[in-house]
Order: structure tokens, then sequence, then C-alpha cells
């Protein structure tokens, strides 16, 4: 184990600076000890104690009463630039998931910086009209986007500037992206359901529609079609009322039920929230608490 030493405020303050010079935040020339203590909320002869520090070290080159500090950095200590990587949630709850965390933290090691944008695509309405404004306010090397709809990931294959689908409906869509299979396991859970006997079969989902249903939703319908004769649902709302609309919809009976030749085979109990993660209906998240 390395001994432990006590470091002053200058010396941590010099630290601090040094690593900022090598990492590239500064280049050209230093700034003033005015700016550098106002920035740092820190005293200005803390700041000059530890610019001296730089100069002794070969890093800063004093050019004169008045005149800023040169920059002078040998190529073997100079690190590369880190990107300024830009995270657009679907909605503000994800900016909790771990594995975005996680993903956010070794972007951070490996020397880059990642920030959440300041609105999900939820909040944006998944419109590329207001997602071009904000991103248009925003300096960032490349974007995470999770969750996006087609015309959301079309908007961004357009852009100069790199972007990564993180899910979403990236499905032959040239852009960079990783994302589950739910497409076998989906075709097998609606397989199943129907030689089990069950009629009233669901898919409920914010994103999807019954006439672009995409590669998810149109496991379940192929799955459906061959077993019975589809009807298309009606069209709910979006945000909580749609989505109550469409809770009442799938509890209330048909006026003349068709009874099946024997009862379905009972399935297991699944909790409320549990429906919500399989389903992914952001409405439900209000409903059910």
């Amino acid at each position: 184990m390395n001994q432990w030493q006590r470091l002053s405020t200058v010396d941590q303050f010099t630290a601090h600076l040094r690593a900022g010079l090598l990492s590239g935040h500064w280049t050209g020339t230093m700034p003033g000890e005015l700016r550098l203590a106002k920035e740092f909320a820190i005293n200005r002869k803390t700041v000059k104690a530890a610019l001296r520090m730089l100069e002794n070290e070969g890093l800063l080159v004093n050019q004169g009463r008045g005149a800023q500090r040169k920059i002078v950095l040998s190529e073997d200590l100079v690190k590369p630039p880190g990107f300024r990587v830009a995270i657009l949630c679907y909605e503000q709850i994800d900016q909790s998931l771990d594995y975005l965390i996680d993903c956010k933290n070794k972007l951070e090691t490996a020397g880059h910086t990642a920030f959440y944008a300041p609105s999900h695509l939820t909040e944006l309405k998944m419109d590329a009209r207001r997602i071009a404004r904000m991103v248009g306010e925003i300096e960032a090397d490349a974007w995470v986007v999770l969750g996006g709809t087609r015309e959301v990931l079309e908007w961004f294959l357009l852009q100069k500037i790199p972007a990564f689908a993180l899910f979403g409906r990236r499905r032959e869509l040239k852009i960079a992206g990783i994302g589950p299979d739910h497409v076998p396991a989906l075709t097998e859970a609606t397989r199943r359901l129907i030689d089990l006997g069950h009629q009233r079969i669901v898919l409920l989902d914010s994103i999807y529609k019954f006439s672009e249903p995409g590669a998810f939703g149109g496991a379940v319908l192929d799955a459906l079609s061959l077993a019975v004769s589809l009807r298309a649902p009606t069209t709910c709302g979006v945000g909580r009322e749609g989505s109550k609309d469409c809770m009442r919809t799938l509890t209330r009976r048909s006026k003349s039920p068709r009874q099946p030749r024997s009862s379905p085979a009972p399935v297991p109990t699944i909790s409320q929230r549990k429906v919500f993660c399989l389903t992914g209906a952001s409405g439900c998240r209000r409903i059910f608490p």
C-alpha cells in the first residue's frame, strides 16, 4: 500500500490544474489568476502559488507582467481530448437505470464527458423539429438515443454528429445501436397463450400502432393471424387519460362474448408493475404507481 500523504490546499489545487492541462482542458495560454480564483472560488494567493509550481515543473512559461502564461507540454504528456457525449433519454426516470449509469461512468473513466440532455423524448413528444432545436443548442460530439422512434432515428441519421441507438425502432436503419431481440420470445409467448385457449390477447404499448406495428408488434399480429381473424383495435390516446381508456377497454366484457370450447388453462398472475415492464406502456406508470 502506498504511503498516505497529507496534501495542502495549494498541492490539491496544483494537482487539479495539472490534470486539466494534461487532458487538454486549457490550450495555448493559461487563464489569469483572477479568472481562476473566481472560477474555482479559491483564494488568489493559492492560485498564484499553484501556477508557480506548474512553472517550476515546466508546464507553464511566465511571459511577463500582464500577460497570460504560455502552456508548454511535451508530446508524451499530452492526452488526446475526450468526446462530449450527450444522452437523450426516453423519459426522465431512465437516468436512474443501472445500466445507463454504468455506461455513463465508463465513458467518463475513458476520458470522455458524458451528460444527460436537458429534455427527454417523451417531453419532446418524439417531434423531430423540437429535437432539432434542442440538439442545436447543445455542444456535443456524439449522441446516445434511448427508445427513439423511427422518425427520430432517421433524423439523427441525416446529421453530421454520430449517433448511437439504444433500443428503439432501429431495425433496418443504418445506425449504430444495440438492443434485445424480443421477436422470438414474444412470438413463442403469443403462440403459447393461444394453445392454452386464450382469446383476449393484448399488446399494450405507447409507441406501436396497428397500422405500423414494427417488428415487435408485427410478431404478435403474425402469431395471432394464424389462429384467429384479426380486428383492428380502437386506437387509444396518448398519456394518462389514453392509458386509462386502454385499460377500461381491456377489462370491459364483450356484448356477445365468444365462449371457448373448453376453459383455458390458468395463466400465472402477473403483477401490474411487471405488466408495465413487459409492455412498455409509459402511461401505466402513472396509473399503477
